[in-house]
């Protein structure tokens, strides 16, 4: 057994399977209060986009999740009647909807700001690398079909999406339009 299914399973067994995507989730939260007092209000509004989607994504599958592994417990005691709350369908049938959309709005925000504010200095290099780690870690899981332990490393996506975004608005201040908005 390696370090990351032991790391993995502890997690697991503590938080119910995809907590650990929405706590990480909320480090979008630190890059919107980074934004504001930078005085990037672009850059806000794209947090916060980023910040409602993943939320809404990992909330609804967090519902899913831990829903089904309470089923399961319920299972092991009696063989019954199985009825879904309307929560929970709710929460299936929109799953998709919001992960599109998470991945569609997350995207765009990395293309579109990456371009905006591009400023070639080691800062912005440091966004480069994280948004290639994004690309590259996601491509992983996409042709994996999930074989390695997704949550775990999706988090890993939310904190360096946020340390890329970090950079991203401190490469920013460089700029000529960053220091005339700033004053």
């Amino acid at each position: 057994m390696t370090f990351i299914n032991i790391l993995s399973s502890k997690i697991k067994s503590r938080t119910g399977g995809g907590i650990l995507n929405l706590i990480t989730s909320s480090c979008f939260v630190l890059t919107i209060i980074h934004s504001y007092f930078r005085r990037c209000d672009e850059l806000v509004i794209g947090c916060s986009i980023c910040l409602m989607t993943s939320c809404l994504y990992h909330g609804s599958r967090t519902i899913v999740i831990f829903h089904e592994e309470q089923k399961e417990k319920e299972r092991e005691k009696e063989k019954g009647k199985e009825t879904k709350p309307y929560y929970l369908q709710v929460c299936i049938y929109t799953l998709p909807f919001f992960r599109l959309v998470d991945m569609i709005f997350c995207q765009f925000c990395i293309i579109y700001f990456s371009y905006q504010c591009a400023s070639f200095n080691w800062l912005y290099i440091g966004t480069i690398m994280a948004a290639f780690y994004l690309f590259v870690m996601y491509y992983v899981f996409e042709k994996s079909n999930r074989k390695l332990d997704g949550d775990l490393w999706h988090c890993t996506l939310h904190i360096i999406a946020n340390l890329g975004i970090s950079c991203l608005i401190e490469s920013c201040l460089d700029l000529p339009l960053c220091m005339i908005s700033n004053k």
